[in-house]
């Protein structure tokens, strides 16, 4: 029998960095579909797969977490994440 990661996919550790925030987080937040939306903006970045795979997804997700509490959604252009630095 194979062994069970204990590693977090990405969208499970920023549902649950949602989670941990959720009363920093906007009255009608939806997590599902941030963290959906959130996942397609990764799965379509060529340069932000780079970043992550470079430097670990923590910075990412912390830019994420800071659109989550102003409520912006990347998928609506509310919102952008921008790479900088080496990648």
């Amino acid at each position: 029998m194979a062994e069970k990661k204990n590693e977090l996919t990405f969208s499970e550790s920023l549902n649950a960095s949602l989670v941990e925030v959720k009363d920093g987080l906007p009255r009608d937040f939806n997590t599902t579909r941030f963290v959906n939306n959130a996942v397609a903006l990764l799965n379509d970045n060529e340069q932000l797969q780079n970043f992550a795979k470079a430097n670990g997804t923590g910075q990412i997700k912390a830019g994420m977490l800071k659109a989550a509490y102003l409520g912006l959604d990347f998928m609506s252009k509310e919102a952008y994440l921008i790479p900088y630095g080496k990648t």
